[in-house]
């Protein structure tokens, strides 16, 4: 039953990666055919768009509260994740459960418009169950990539990918 578990979860992971990426390339389709003029705001959304990545690496639910928009649109939702800010709390509670010494560290922050675009790491200890793996101790890395939407001075939406297979290997998971 475990194994069957486990199963699913990794499916599940493999159906949000390549939903996710679709997520990506249509917006990289549809902001390309825009046209993108410079808006004066491009700086106050990459410094709001920072602050996600705090409540990330501290775990503070209340920072997401302030920068998300009520109805704010997450793609794709992780399995089991309400739509809104809500129900975002519950998947920030996983990773830091998971990996309590969890690190986002933003490499690359590009604006156009009211979109801001974020390749980064992240790091942590796998000291809970991930997908259906026990915690191993080991230390791991993985990329992401998000595009937020800016609207009225808060994220109204964000596109994600997230290498949570490269997780797996490096936690031993896909190695059965």
């Amino acid at each position: 039953m475990q194994f069957m578990q486990n199963q699913i979860n990794r499916r599940m992971v493999l159906r949000g990666v390549t939903t996710g990426a679709a997520a990506l390339s249509f917006g990289s389709v549809v902001t390309a055919q825009k046209s993108l003029a410079s808006s004066p705001n491009m700086e106050a959304n990459k410094a709001l768009v920072r602050r996600f990545y705090q409540g990330f690496s501290t775990g503070d639910f209340s920072i997401f509260m302030a920068i998300l928009a009520p109805d704010w649109k997450d793609y794709p939702l992780a399995p089991g994740q309400q739509p809104g800010r809500e129900g975002f709390e519950p998947v920030v509670k996983m990773f830091r459960t998971t990996f309590p010494d969890l690190t986002a560290t933003n490499e690359d922050i590009l604006a156009d418009g009211d979109k801001v675009m974020v390749r980064s790491t992240i790091r942590g200890t796998h000291k809970g169950t991930f997908l259906g793996v026990p915690a191993t101790g080991k230390e791991v890395s993985f990329g992401a990539m998000d595009i937020h939407r800016v609207a009225n001075g808060l994220i109204a939406e964000t596109w994600h990918i997230e290498e949570l297979v490269s997780v797996l290997f490096q936690i031993g998971g896909l190695n059965h």
